[in-house]
């Protein structure tokens, strides 16, 4: 019985691990890839995760501290001692006073 098959990754051969000919069985190693390439692909990727990981923790941090900012009473008292009056049209050139 013949049949086709193809590699899941990319990479230079090293070693041809059957004979041509001969019976293989069930996960039997056929060929041995140069780890180089995988291995540097896979150093990249966990480069990039660290960033992810990095910005999302940052991000997390940021709408914390922003939470915090708008959440203190002093700041909604403020807001309702200080209203915004808008004088004039809003269409055009609109002005606004405190």
């Amino acid at each position: 019985m013949t049949f086709r098959y193809a590699p899941r990754v990319e990479g230079y051969l090293e070693n041809m691990d059957f004979q041509k000919g001969r019976e293989v069985t069930k996960g039997s190693m056929l060929y041995t890839i140069d780890p180089r390439t995988f291995e540097a692909k896979m150093v990249e990727a966990q480069g990039h995760m660290a960033e992810a990981h990095t910005m999302m923790v940052k991000a997390k941090s940021d709408t914390t501290g922003r939470a915090r900012i708008f959440n203190r009473p002093e700041r909604h008292t403020a807001m309702v001692n200080h209203p915004v009056r808008h004088t004039g049209s809003l269409r055009r050139n609109p002005v606004v006073s405190c």
